[in-house]
């Protein structure tokens, strides 16, 4: 009998190549200096280990700050009353008679007077009248035509703002005497640009009787207007006493910008 061992080793090339094949599809190298084959015997091809890229020793990067933005300009506000002594509780009343050194106010004609409520022939307390009424309001005295009149100084924005005009204006039960307020905006140079008027009050609108009843406007400020002229007109129609009546006026201006 023959040597097994020696045909073993006769046909070892062959196993050989074959295991090669076998291992090349498998993906295993094998290493003929080294017993055995396969994935026990043989050796896997080995991929290198994974190695980190070094951390950098500089910080991120922070995004650029934003420039400071400009602060939003101030919006003019509204102005509140800009009329003076409204309702003449600046003064002591009286009872029909001319008064004398108006608070705020210049007397252009006439005798107008400061009244207090409740004088006799003259609204009191309970008549029609400002709900939060003082203790005094304009009349016109004794004679059949009376003025007064007040200078008021306008903000700045002005010229782009809106204006509101309001009081209270009455009279006498069926008499026809009656008050207005007139507005009228003026430039630097004295040129009158444009007027408004509230007023008058008929014996017809207050249903024949005596009180003093709330009218308002409304308008824009003309461009330029430096002042506004703001003058009381009392006419009388009948009787010897003049009764056209005024009390709580009321002049503002607002930015248009401010949406009131």
């Amino acid at each position: 009998m023959g040597d097994h061992r020696f045909r073993a080793r006769r046909h070892w090339p062959v196993w050989f190549a074959a295991a090669a094949i076998l291992a090349g599809l498998c993906g295993i190298a094998v290493n003929p200096l080294i017993g055995g084959h396969g994935p026990v015997g043989g050796n896997r091809a080995v991929q290198p280990p994974f190695v980190p890229a070094p951390l950098s020793s500089q910080s991120p990067t922070a995004p650029p700050s934003p420039a400071p933005s400009s602060p939003a300009p101030s919006t003019p506000a509204r102005t509140g009353n800009l009329l003076a002594s409204p309702g003449g509780d600046d003064v002591p009343g009286g009872v029909g008679d001319a008064t004398k050194g108006i608070a705020g106010w210049t007397v252009l004609e006439g005798a107008p007077a400061v009244i207090r409520y409740g004088s006799d022939g003259f609204p009191g307390t309970a008549s029609p009248g400002p709900a939060d009424r003082g203790q005094n309001f304009f009349g016109g005295g004794t004679v059949a035509l009376s003025r007064l009149g007040q200078t008021v100084q306008l903000p700045d924005h002005a010229g782009d703002a809106r204006f509101n005009l309001a009081g209270l204006l009455g009279g006498y039960a069926e008499q026809g005497d009656s008050t207005t307020c007139t507005v009228t905006f003026v430039d630097a140079s004295g040129k009158a640009l444009s007027s408004v008027t509230l007023g008058p009050v008929t014996a017809a609108d207050r249903g024949q009787r005596t009180g003093l009843f709330k009218r308002a406007t409304t308008g824009t400020v003309p461009a330029g207007a430096r002042t506004a002229e703001v003058e009381l007109s009392f006419v009388r129609a009948a009787g010897t006493d003049n009764d056209g009546y005024a009390d709580s006026l009321y002049l503002d201006v607002t930015p248009l910008s401010d949406g009131s």
